[in-house]
This record gives structure tokens, C-alpha cells and sequence, in this order.
């Protein structure tokens, strides 16, 4: 008997063991304090048509962006208001915060009420929407027309009201009913898209098309980006773009949901710093700038016009953390309006770096057409390869002070084919050795200097492609539109949380647990591996019994 109860004894203790195993191992491998971030995909574009207005053509369709990770994307405004976009109205633009709440007990899922400790980054600019009567995130989303070779013959970035239009995945933290809504598009509360939740932005809306009138039939390639700038703090960049290929014939449009688009891909959109305005904020030093110059423009209407006061002086671009991954080259646009290519040296600052290596622009020049130089430098020669930078620096490199300049279309971008350094016919002059700028810290806070952890992607999701609804579907609002996807658009929820605006940008703060993260080990390894102990506990009582019964 005593042997029996033994043997069951044994068999217990393995079956612990193994039951180890089946537990959560993205929720035990989580660090206490560690960061909870979203996930944000961009889903196939769909509901297409064409619309005919005063002559021109107009292509609609319903773009969506959804959070299948584990913390929620919240963009919060500031406190305070401070115009950050160019050319808007006074009072009708403030500097936006991403907020990245931390897991207090440890168990990598976001809940509200709980997680309530969070830092911040500055992400862009919030603006007031004149046709939807709200804010908006600037730069929220860009659309692109690609033709047969790959180039692209459209493109565009739009601002958006994030929201909680739908529940799209049956994830561990996703709320049942609506909590960002369209009454948080104010300039006070947050706005956001919590976990498991669709953004949803139908093509009836306003300014939900992209003008075709001057593009030829034909087929194409419509993508969708989030975030085209990089500027929202994510588990996973690689998923924010989906194209869908599609044949302009007249007054119709054909879509082939099922099939890739059969062109080369580009690589991503480029990450511009100016565009026709700003998008990256100005830290110079003894410098003028005018972002909308019109003297000497490459494409589009404006240019940005650089004037440097003294020498040494510096265009200093500001970005609160962008990341150089998908990228392979700084490119830049310049015309020096008659006078010599300016010497200038170019630097990519890292969070926390006082010295960057600094490149001669000029043997990377090639002569366009216009007067203009288009320049382009490999972020290897930048020592900026797979980095997260904070600035981008333009030095004037002779210790004189040149005429001014324009540049134009200044942005990352991915295997443009630049050409190589010297194959150009700009001068090539060898500055003297440049003092480093002192560059004072405006006081909108630091960036963190911690790396915030890559969390697993969560499996859980509705069976069978399920879409999980809300549990009511009232009358849709004007941002979200009329519904006509798998779910009809939620009822407005409880308001954001409302507080007070982001904090000051600080570090992340990670606890660490060695026994639970020992634990976690075991807990993520399979099975039959985890089976072996209690196996061996059951054959060494076995023998025990055996050596205590001839005993």
C-alpha cells in the first residue's frame, strides 16, 4: 500500500511540473515595471470606388489600422497649448506625447486601473481638423499609387482622429466596449486605439480618397503605411504597410484582393524630415530658416530655405527617437541659386551621443536639372546603420558664412541606387576641424535612454478569422462612417482618462525578478521536456522502497 500511495506521490509531482508548462509564457516571462507596447497593422485597403467631381476623379476606400499586441497606443496632447505646425492658425496646433505605460504586476498585459504608471515621448502634432471639427494626429497615415515599375505616382500623409471603431481580435486585455472614442478628438484628452481594437476610417468620410485625375488607366498598387514618419514607439515596424492592386479603366475601378500586387516593391516610404513643411523640429543654431520658401522649389510648392548667420553655425532637425532600420540612405534635394555647392558636414546623433562622425556633403552631390544638387549618403558612411537617432545636423564646415540655400525633399529612404561618393561634379573641399555646437535643451524632455522590451506576439485571436463586434450598433458617427465591413462602427464609450497631459520624458524603469524569470524558463520550455523530472522522482522512489523494504 505504502508503495502504491508512493507511486501516485510521484506521478503528482510530475504532472506540477507539467503543468508548468501550460501556463502563459508571454505573461511569465514579462518583467515587472517593463514596457507594455502596441502593435499597430494596416490591413488591405477595401470598399473602393471612384467618385466624379467637377470633372476631376477621386479614389475612395476604407483604410484601417488595428492593435493586436498586448498595450495600447494613447497619443495624448500637451498640457500646454504650442503651435508646432507650419503654416497653421495660432492656437490650432499642440505637440503631441505617445504614452508607454508600464506592467506593474508583471503579467505583459496592459489593464487600465492597474498599469497605471506611464512615460512619454513626443510623437508630432496634433491639429484642428477644419472639415471633421476635431483633432487630429498629423502624419497618422500616408498613401501611395504605385505604377507597373514600382515608383510612385501619388503620395500623401493624413491626419487622424484615433479611435476605437471595432473589437477586431479576442486578445488578453482587450476591453468589450468602445474606451477611446470620438469625443476624446479634443485637445485635452488622449486618443488612442486600445488592445484588440480596428481604427476604422470609412470611405465615405471627408477627405478619405486620393485625386487620380491626372493619372492615366492602367494598373497599380494602392498602399497604406502607419505611420510613415516613425514616430510611434511599436513591438513590430514590419507590418504597418498593405497594398492591394487594383486597374484604373475610366470611370471603374477592378481590385484583385487575392492576389499580391505583381510589381517590385520600393521598400518603405520614405521617412521625409521636410516635405513641403517641416515634419522633424527645428533645433538650429545660428541659423534663419524658411520652411516655405518659394524662390527655388524641386517638387511641389515650397522648399526650405537655410541662411546661417555665422560660421560653424548648424540646421539642427529634432526627432524624439527615430529608427534607421528600414532605411539605407539621407537624402536631400539642394540649390545653392547660383553660387557654389556650400561646404557642409552631416551628422546623425544617437540618443545620448555628444560626437557623431561628420561627412562631407559634397562628394556625394550629383548635379540635377534646375540648378539643383541631389545628394545622397549612406547611412553606413554615417555610422548610422540599424540606430535610433535624435537629431539630424547640417554644419556649415569651412568657418565662413556662405549664401543662403534650399533643400528639398530631405528624408530617409531605402536602396535608392545612389550614386558613389566623388561620381558627381560638385567640389569636393576638405574643411578644418569644426568645434562641436553647444546646443541648448529646450525643456521638452529628454528621451529615454533605456530599450524598451520586445514583448511576445500574443496568439490568442477569434477563431476562424472571427471578428468579435461590440455588443450593440448604434447610429454610426460622422468619423467612423457608414458601416460596411464585418462589423458595424461602436457606440461612443467612456472618455480617455483625462488627465492632467503627458509627464516629462523619462527613463524606464525595469524590476528585475530573477526567481520568477527561472521560473518563467522552465514554464516556457515544452512538455515532454518538463515530464522527464517527475519521471525520474517516480523510478528513484521506486528504488528507495525497494532498498528500504530489504532493509
Amino acid at each position: 500500500m505504502v508503495l502504491f500511495r508512493l507511486h501516485y506521490l510521484a506521478l503528482f509531482g510530475a504532472m506540477i511540473i507539467i503543468g508548468l508548462s501550460a501556463g502563459n509564457p508571454a505573461r511569465a516571462m514579462h518583467k515587472t515595471g517593463g514596457d507594455l507596447l502596441p502593435d499597430i497593422v494596416t490591413p488591405q485597403p477595401r470598399d473602393l470606388s471612384i467618385e466624379v467631381v467637377n470633372g476631376g476623379k477621386r479614389l475612395r476606400f476604407t483604410n484601417e489600422v488595428a492593435n493586436q499586441h498586448t498595450g495600447v497606443l494613447e497619443v495624448a496632447p500637451a498640457s500646454e497649448g504650442v503651435d508646432c505646425a507650419e503654416g497653421g492658425a495660432p492656437g490650432q496646433s499642440r505637440l503631441a506625447y505617445q504614452r508607454i505605460y508600464r506592467d506593474a504586476d508583471g503579467d505583459g498585459v496592459f489593464t487600465r486601473g492597474v498599469d497605471t504608471e506611464f512615460w512619454t515621448r513626443e510623437v508630432g502634432c496634433m491639429v484642428l481638423h477644419p472639415a471633421h471639427d476635431h483633432w487630429h494626429m498629423e502624419d497618422f497615415s500616408a498613401y501611395e499609387l504605385w505604377d507597373s515599375s514600382g515608383a510612385i505616382v501619388f503620395g500623401t500623409k493624413t491626419t487622424t482622429c484615433s479611435m476605437d471603431s471595432y473589437r477586431g481580435f479576442r486578445l488578453p486585455g482587450s476591453p468589450t466596449s468602445v474606451y477611446y472614442s470620438r469625443e476624446d478628438c479634443n485637445q485635452t484628452t488622449p486618443q488612442g486605439v486600445s488592445i484588440g481594437w480596428v481604427d476604422r476610417y470609412a470611405s465615405d468620410l471627408p477627405d478619405q480618397y486620393i485625386d487620380i485625375t491626372e493619372i492615366a488607366d492602367g494598373d497599380y498598387c494602392l498602399v497604406s503605411t502607419f505611420d510613415p514618419n516613425n514616430q510611434f514607439l511599436e513591438v513590430d515596424t514590419t507590418n504597418n504597410s498593405a497594398s492591394l492592386w487594383l486597374r484604373l479603366e475610366g470611370d471603374t475601378v477592378t481590385t484583385f484582393p487575392n492576389e499580391p500586387c505583381p510589381y517590385d516593391n520600393p521598400g518603405p516610404s520614405p521617412a521625409s524630415l521636410y516635405d513641403e513643411s517641416l515634419r522633424w523640429r527645428d533645433w538650429s543654431w545660428n541659423t534663419t530658416i524658411d520652411p516655405l520658401a518659394t524662390t527655388q522649389v524641386r517638387a511641389g510648392s515650397h522648399s526650405l530655405m537655410v541662411a546661417y548667420d555665422q560660421p560653424w553655425a548648424g540646421l539642427l532637425l529634432r526627432h524624439p527617437g527615430f529608427d534607421t532600420s528600414p532605411y539605407t540612405h539621407l537624402q536631400f534635394a539642394l540649390h545653392a541659386d547660383g553660387n557654389p555647392f556650400p561646404a557642409l558636414d552631416i551628422a546623425l546623433h544617437e540618443a545620448g551621443e555628444t560626437v557623431a562622425p561628420k561627412v562631407p556633403a559634397a562628394p556625394y552631390a550629383v548635379p540635377d536639372a534646375g540648378g539643383w544638387y541631389f545628394v545622397t549618403i549612406p547611412l553606413e558612411d554615417l555610422d548610422a546603420v540599424n540606430q535610433t537617432i535624435v537629431e539630424v545636423e547640417v554644419q556649415e564646415g569651412m568657418n565662413t558664412v556662405p549664401p543662403p540655400f534650399y533643400l528639398d525633399n530631405f528624408r530617409f529612404v531605402a536602396d535608392p541606387g545612389a550614386p558613389s561618393p566623388g561620381d558627381g561634379d560638385a567640389p569636393t573641399p576638405t574643411p578644418p576641424a569644426s568645434p562641436s555646437p553647444t546646443q541648448a535643451t529646450p525643456g521638452e524632455g529628454g528621451v529615454p535612454t533605456s530599450t524598451p522590451a520586445v514583448l511576445p506576439t500574443p496568439t490568442a485571436t477569434a477563431p476562424d478569422g472571427e471578428q468579435d463586434c461590440p455588443p450593440s450598433s448604434p447610429t454610426p458617427t460622422e468619423e467612423q462612417g457608414t458601416p460596411d465591413g464585418p462589423c458595424p462602427d461602436a457606440e461612443d464609450g467612456a472618455a480617455g482618462d483625462g488627465g492632467e497631459g503627458p509627464g516629462p520624458d523619462g527613463d524606464v524603469v525595469t524590476v528585475e525578478d530573477w526567481p520568477g524569470e527561472i521560473l518563467a524558463t522552465l514554464s516556457s520550455l515544452p512538455p515532454y521536456l518538463l515530464a522527464v523530472p517527475g519521471v525520474i522522482i517516480f523510478l528513484a522512489a521506486i528504488g528507495f522502497i525497494r532498498l528500504w523494504r530489504r532493509g
